[in-house]
């Protein structure tokens, strides 16, 4: 676990500033949260968002860590890099919506960097878990 505090505190960084990023939405966005879009109503509040986004990050790095603990090497860089690949596609997917989608232009570009910053996190997780070296220790 020690070994893990600075990726924890890099993701517990970019889930802050992310959540902050997407609680600053427009106020026409705010707007369509409150009377249209009611299952988004946590996006306006930052604390929660950054909460969620931690956890989604926390879950899926301890996937990572199971993978690299139980799985072959092989096995373990092929789920890493389609894990990568995956994240690079929901960047883009994700960048793509928000030019094309209306309803998502208006929300504003700080709303739209929040959810990038999720991306990132994702990509930084996987390439982590891809850099990491395997000794004769265990990796709690």
């Amino acid at each position: 676990m020690k070994r893990q505090l600075p990726i924890i505190a890099i993701l517990a960084a970019f889930a802050l500033i992310s959540g902050y990023m997407i609680h600053k939405m427009s106020w026409l966005a705010k707007v369509g949260i409150r009377w249209v879009y009611r299952e988004y109503d946590i996006f306006k509040s930052w604390p929660k968002t950054s909460l969620l986004e931690f956890v989604v990050l926390m879950l899926l790095l301890a996937v990572h860590n199971a993978i690299f603990k139980y799985a072959t090497v092989r096995n373990a860089t092929i789920s890493f890099i389609t894990s990568v690949i995956i994240a690079l596609f929901g960047l883009y997917y994700t960048y793509n919506d928000f030019r094309h989608e209306l309803s998502h232009r208006l929300a504003g570009e700080r709303f739209h960097i929040g959810f990038y910053l999720f991306w990132l996190g994702w990509i930084i997780i996987g390439l982590y878990s891809l850099a990491r070296k395997r000794g004769n220790s265990t990796i709690a």
